[in-house]
């Protein structure tokens, strides 16, 4: 029996990774390929990876398929499959989410993570929860369970309501008003199991209450891992509290060759017992490089694993304040098995959406009696001109036979005509001679088979393509796919305000641009999910009221940003805002050039007006005020005869000649009757006041007027006020309420009777870069009390509340009287839900007449340097995938020299040109380097899944490998 010193051989030991987290939120993990006691060389495989098998790349499944209608359940790109998928988790996904929580200053002191939470106390939801407030690892965890424990201070209440006093005195409880909780919790409707918790603690000192334990931890931490002791972990052990350490032990300098006791010092330290010391100058060396006792390692000892070991962990026993927990991070791993919704594809971008889920005695099934596992529509065949996916199922059916793999080269027809099809027929043939079943290959009709229904045994009359096929489950699953409103919310088009359920593409729906210009846009993609069942988000306050799906994306921004700032805000998943302090934003800037009114002309008889125009600031003042208290009166003569209308005739006369075209408005302050008078003056016409009445006498104004006038409930606004500048919108609005042009007020409020007036108002207020908010002030069929009368109310009374400053209001801020009025949870949702996508990401929608920015559907993401397509699929819907002819040019070009060809030739030469310049122009000697594009080349062609290695000669001609990472 040999030793491994005979042979100095060096045992190596490798670590594999098991449920890692990718950047798509997948697990990567390694399985053992080899077994102890396999003799391995220099490139042979030790492990495969989830998307390797047998060192192939491989993230699908070759399972049976048939291109047949069934039931119209396929339409289109709709994919039917069995349940075996489901219940044999074939396509079982493991994915792991990274969820984080901080702790921030507030104004009433900081916020803190933590265990104890008075509103939570002596309650179950507790229980999995360690002394710091986070859940323990390996926790299985359900929706709304707390994930990380956290309280916020607010403002003490003054007043607590009598019966919540009783309440807490009988139940002997003891609540903390000051604090609320704002604990992150499970924010899906799915079990997840927590894998991984990362604390992230403040540089403060450590707490010594039990020196005793501390002591014993840092004797055996410096005993251990002496060579590997960090510096900022020694500022870590010696922290300024170390005068109290066991009386034992004490802290000295030395200085020279003399140590002599001082005050602490972080610079040089030394623990000594009693007259002992200790020198830690070694500890010292390792920390700056500058060990030299590499040579007392063993060779025979396992370096990897040793090094990897070496590297130092806190000591355990250490206890550390809450108050230094600044962040948690918590990596939760959750299954997801096949579900309808989810999205699959082929090789050859065969790709669908899956619509039903079968029980495997209802799939069709072979002659031999195999059900199916998946029916594809056949019209997807000719739709996508590619014929690779029919002969790489039959070719999987004589391979599943035949217990043979093939690998395929492209264009296979160069071999001769025709190869491609005699080749499957060939293999077809074989099996059917090798098996003994006559099913397999018919020459009458090759290629197709019989297959029966499997709900009543019959056969169908037409015969089939079935076979194996290789099937991948994509990235985007029905999970991630729904980020939509309910049906309540209304969205802003040039038509008004819409139901989103009554949204199409020919509607232009107000959106947002990147510098918070105001665009309407035509959405590209409409969602629509009828039967939408799981949790969803609830957000009410005063000034924001959304109900959304917790992966709808939120246009915020961050508390401590001031004013609107519109390149500060993001898109967030609601599911990651909970009990965070967020902006909304409610307003926009609306670009548009100043607008020329023009009163049309008018003809009647032998009566003839030409088209008029005014300065426009004079009829936009005139006109505000008529629509909101003006009139114009059919078919009746109203002469008004008194002391100072007798002493004007040409009044007189020109009353008696429009008596039927009379122009009334109601005026009862004085202010709005002095600027009307002159606004008359202004436009040119004559008016005549009788009481709180001011009456003009014009035909052409009197006909342009009449269709505005209408029954009060039905007023609405002219088309033409929707292209008015900003400028022109703002003296227009106020012309209507009643303010004057140069007064500012925070907030003002007009009444209507008219749903479509308060609507166009509201629409008005963004246009003039404020908001408006709509609400029902008092119901059709109230009675009030005006004037010691009961008067009912015929219509709804409508209140408009329009904002000037603080549209972008915030949530789960520390002003706790806001808070009270706060409505902010997470519930369980029943029924259909609607989203749509426009090209700048955000549009505009209000729910009970709330309205506020919010996020899109979709976005475009990052794309592959080799195909140029997006990483997670089409431009704005997600996948990437390649087609036949892709797979084809990549094959016989190569990856490695498209990427060579983008990355090095075309790039190399313009920095090259731009770096010796930039030597040249500033006298600095000439450095030669490894350019920064042939490490993207190595980083791209890594993640193809090759193992790239990169050597450099020495002066001794010795090639040395080079880390990627010090490449640059």
């Amino acid at each position: 029996m040999f030793k491994f010193e005979s042979l100095n051989i060096l045992p190596m030991e490798y670590s594999l990774q098991t449920v890692h987290r990718s950047n798509q939120d997948t697990s990567l993990f390694h399985r053992p390929v080899v077994t102890e006691g396999d003799w391995v060389q220099a490139g042979d495989l030790l492990a495969d990876c989830s998307s390797s098998e047998g060192g192939e790349f491989s993230i699908g499944r070759n399972i049976l398929i048939a291109y047949l209608p069934w039931e119209g359940y396929n339409y289109e790109d709709a994919i039917l499959i069995s349940e075996r998928l489901v219940y044999d988790d074939l396509y079982t996904s493991i994915h792991v989410e990274r969820y984080a929580i901080a702790v921030e200053p507030t104004t009433y002191g900081d916020e803190k993570i933590t265990r104890e939470i008075p509103q939570l106390k002596d309650m179950k939801e507790l229980k999995h929860l360690d002394r710091n407030g986070v859940a323990l690892l390996g926790t299985w965890l359900k929706e709304g369970d707390i994930l990380v424990g956290k309280i916020t201070p607010i403002e003490p209440k003054k007043n607590i309501a009598p019966y919540i006093q009783l309440y807490n005195d009988i139940m002997d409880k003891k609540l903390d008003y000051s604090v609320r909780d704002t604990s992150l919790r499970m924010p899906r409707g799915l079990e997840a199991k927590l894998i991984k918790v990362k604390l992230f603690k403040q540089k403060q000192t450590l707490d010594f209450k039990k020196s005793p334990l501390i002591l014993s931890s840092l004797r055996s931490f410096l005993k251990i891992n002496q060579k590997t002791l960090k510096s900022e972990d020694k500022n870590k052990l010696y922290g300024d509290d170390s005068n109290k350490f066991h009386k034992k032990y004490m802290f000295s300098q030395k200085e020279g060759n003399n140590w002599i006791k001082s005050k602490f010092n972080r610079q040089k330290l030394s623990l000594i017992k009693q007259k002992k010391p200790v020198n830690l100058d070694e500890i010292e060396n390792v920390i700056n490089g500058k060990s030299k006792q590499k040579s007392s390692i063993s060779k025979k000892s396992n370096l990897l694993n040793k090094k990897r070991k070496r590297r130092k962990k806190n000591p355990k026993n250490l206890f550390y304040k809450n108050e230094l927990i600044s962040s948690v991070h918590v990596y939760l791993a959750e299954k997801r098995k096949l579900q309808v919704g989810d999205k699959m594809a082929g090789r050859h971008g065969n790709k669908g959406i899956i619509s039903e889920i079968l029980p495997r005695q209802d799939m069709p099934y072979l002659p031999d009696g195999t059900p199916l596992d998946m029916a594809l529509n056949p019209l997807g065949v000719p739709s996508r001109m590619n014929v690779g996916q029919i002969y790489e199922c039959l070719l999987g059916l004589a391979g599943k036979q035949l217990s043979e793999y093939y690998r395929i080269m492209p264009f296979d027809e160069l071999y001769g005509p025709e190869a491609s099809r005699s080749f499957v027929f060939a293999k077809l043939n074989e099996a059917k001679k090798k098996t003994g079943q006559s099913w397999l290959f018919q020459p009458s009709n090759p290629g197709k088979l019989k297959l029966f229904d499997g709900r009543n045994g019959l056969c169908f009359d037409q015969s089939i393509t079935a076979g194996y096929s290789y099937m991948i489950k994509l990235v985007h699953l029905v999970d991630d796919k729904i980020h939509c409103l309910t049906e309540e919310h209304d969205v802003l088009t040039t038509q008004g305000w819409l139901p989103i359920n009554k949204i199409t593409m020919s509607h232009k729906v107000a959106s947002l641009q990147k510098n918070g210009t105001l665009v309407y846009k035509n959405p590209f993609k409409i969602y629509h999910y009828n039967n939408f069942n799981g949790k969803i988000y609830k957000l009410k306050n005063s000034d924001v009221d959304l109900l959304v799906t917790l992966n709808h994306r939120m246009y915020v921004t961050n508390c401590k940003v001031n004013g609107y700032f519109f390149d500060n805000y993001e898109l967030i998943p609601a599911k990651n805002l909970v009990g965070k302090c967020k902006k909304y934003l409610k307003t926009a800037y609306w670009k548009k050039e100043d607008y020329q009114f023009i009163l049309p002309s008018f003809s009647l008889k032998s009566f003839c007006n030409s088209e008029k125009t005014f300065k426009m600031s004079t009829w936009l003042k005139f006109f505000g005020i008529w629509i909101s208290n003006g009139l114009v009166v059919n078919n009746k003569l109203r002469i008004y005869l008194n002391s100072v209308n007798l002493k004007k005739p040409r009044f007189i006369k020109t009353s008696i000649n429009n008596f039927f075209y009379n122009i009334e408005i109601l005026s009862h302050k004085n202010s709005t009757t002095n600027l009307l008078l002159n606004l008359i003056k202004d436009l040119g016409y004559n008016y005549l006041i009788i009481k709180n009445k001011i009456i003009i006498n014009d035909k052409q104004l009197w006909f342009y007027l009449k269709s505005f006038t209408m029954v009060a409930s039905k007023k609405k606004l002219p088309a033409w006020v929707w292209e008015l500048s900003q400028k022109q919108v703002r003296i227009f609005l106020k012309s209507i309420v009643g303010y004057a042009e140069k007064r500012v007020e925070s907030l003002i409020n007009y009444y209507t009777s008219s749903s479509d007036l308060a609507d166009d108002l509201a629409r008005l207020s963004l246009h003039a870069g404020w908001s408006g908010q709509k609400f029902l002030h008092i119901p059709a069929g109230s009675v009030t009390k005006i004037k010691n009368k009961n008067l009912m109310t015929n219509f709804d009374l409508w209140r408009i509340e329009i904002r000037q400053e603080k549209n972008n209001p915030s949530v789960n801020n520390d002003k706790s009287y806001l808070l009270e009025d706060q409505i902010e949870k997470i519930i369980q949702y029943q029924g259909p839900v609607f989203c749509l996508s426009v090209p700048n990401e955000v549009f505009y929608v209000r729910r009970n007449g709330i309205p506020v920015w919010t996020g899109n559907s979709r976005s475009t993401g990052p794309y592959s340097l080799v195909t140029q397509q997006p990483l997670k699929g089409r431009s704005k819907h997600g996948g990437q995938r390649l087609g036949e002819m892709e797979v084809w040019a990549l094959e016989a070009y190569g990856a490695a020299f498209t990427l060579l060809e983008l990355l090095t030739i075309k790039s190399d030469d313009v920095t090259g040109r731009l770096t010796i310049w930039d030597y040249v122009l500033y006298k600095r000697p000439l450095y030669i380097g490894t350019p920064a594009s042939f490490k993207v080349l190595i980083c791209e062609l890594e993640s193809l899944c090759l193992d790239i290695g990169i050597y450099k000669s020495d002066d001794f001609n010795i090639l040395r490998p080079i880390n990627v990472s010090n490449m640059g």
